[in-house]
Formats: C-alpha cells, sequence, structure tokens
C-alpha cells in the first residue's frame, strides 16, 4: 500500500493507493515552499495523533 501526500492530479497521486491530496498554491517567493511543506507536516500531524488515539491504552504499555 502507497500512500501520498501530494497535488491532485500528480504522477504520485495516481500510482498511489490512497491519496491525501493538497492543493496549496506555489508561488516564486521564497517562503511558498515552506507554506506547503507545513500544510504535509500538518496532515502528518493529524494522521499519527489520530493513529495513537485509536490504539489507546494498547500503546502506553
Amino acid at each position: 500500500m502507497v500512500i501520498a501526500i501530494t497535488s491532485a492530479g500528480t504522477p504520485l497521486a495516481r500510482e498511489a493507493t490512497l491519496s491525501i491530496t493538497l492543493d496549496v498554491p506555489e508561488d516564486t517567493d521564497i517562503y511558498m515552499p515552506m507554506v506547503s511543506r507545513l500544510a504535509q507536516l500538518t496532515v502528518i500531524d493529524v494522521l499519527a495523533t489520530g493513529f495513537t488515539l485509536r490504539r489507546g491504552a494498547k500503546f502506553q504499555r
């Protein structure tokens, strides 16, 4: 299984089993790539938190 966090319509999104798409507008400004990275990291944090909460007490052992 391949899970991708990418923009919609990309080759990676087409090849992935599950695609989580983030369409952050890109610009030539030097800080814009940082915005897309922060958006991706936020999604990863939410997924990790949800996974941990779902495991519950089993995870604490």
